[in-house]
């Protein structure tokens, strides 16, 4: 079987990236796909991005990739016409206040998802994701597959500084009031304020002025590369997250990966995907509720049961080649 893995092309850190990376590693063990990306060119003006979208669509148009028996398209957006496969990560932002004021993330996602009804498969990263769909298209042939964090094993080292406080990581940015996404950083950064026994270090960038430099106890890593990343998920006392919803939440899982415990808001997809293994939160009582209590057993093993996603995308594979 011949195989392409066909990603947008991003910069910076990026959960889809970070997944197709990880999917064409999976597979190259077996399959030997060929991994292509779909290139863009942007132009930044000020705090926007121009012309990206345009030019992948035209990168996208001339791309001949016949010779394949299956092409799986990591992101649903700029679908290319020889796609058999794609991946849908979420549909959140259309029921997002803050994209539905604009209008144009709206009518992207809806157009995107227009498209992909033809395709012979589609893969979603967990059941909360594959009910959103049933909204918008017929799920008759979407395959719930959470994605497997691979071995996260390396010679990392403590960035922690030695000073008798408890350390806690999150990952996320925090983007202008106008450009709100699914992220509630903002709300932890309030929680954290309150605890001088505590400090966060988030890890993403911060556009609004008003939460960089917020409180002492609070320190922003900017974008770090994997292994800073890993270091600070490895060696922190919790992984705390607030989130208004997600796909499948990467971090949590690199967390519980590197056994590290995490404290997350109370949300269906965590308990989808984390299970019992993790503390969860509605509201600050219920963080400082959950802050101190020790550490579960069995979290690696509960991020462990979705190693063998690879094998179960083959076998889709293979079905559609039939």
């Amino acid at each position: 079987m011949k195989a392409a893995i066909l990603y947008e092309e991003k910069k910076g850190y990026n959960g889809i990236k970070e997944y197709s990376q990880w999917l064409y590693d999976g597979l190259s063990d077996s399959l030997f796909p060929s991994f292509i990306p779909i290139k863009s060119i942007e132009i930044k003006i000020g705090n926007k991005r121009l012309f990206g979208d345009t030019t992948k669509k035209l990168y996208n148009k001339f791309m001949n990739l016949k010779k394949y028996d299956i092409v799986h398209q990591t992101s649903f957006f700029n679908l290319n016409k020889y796609a058999d496969i794609t991946t849908v990560h979420d549909v959140f932002p259309l029921t997002l206040d803050a994209y539905k004021k604009t209008g144009y993330t709206i009518i992207y996602y809806k157009n995107a998802l227009e498209k992909i009804k033809k395709l012979k498969a589609i893969i979603v990263p967990s059941n909360v994701v594959k009910k959103d769909l049933e909204s918008y298209i017929d799920t008759s042939n979407v395959y719930a597959i959470p994605t497997g964090i691979p071995d996260l094993n390396n010679n990392y080292k403590n960035p922690y500084p030695d000073n008798n406080k408890m350390h806690l990581v999150t990952v996320g940015s925090i983007y202008l009031k106008n450009r709100k996404g699914r992220k509630r950083i903002e709300e932890l950064f309030k929680f954290v304020k309150q605890l001088p026994d505590v400090e966060l270090y988030q890890i993403g960038n911060i556009d609004d002025p008003e939460y960089v430099n917020y409180s002492e106890n609070i320190i922003n890593l900017g974008f770090v590369d994997e292994y800073t990343k890993y270091s600070y998920l490895k060696y922190a006392d919790k992984y705390v997250y607030y989130t208004y919803n997600e796909g499948e939440g990467f971090p949590a899982m690199e967390a519980m990966k590197l056994n590290t415990q995490v404290l997350v808001n109370d949300i269906p997809v965590h308990h989808e995907i984390l299970g019992d293994k993790a503390y969860y939160f509605n509201d600050f009582d219920e963080f400082i509720d959950n802050l101190y209590k020790p550490k579960k057993p069995g979290l690696v093993e509960q991020i462990s049961q979705y190693d063998n996603w690879i094998e179960k995308y083959i076998k889709i594979y293979n079905e559609i080649v039939k």
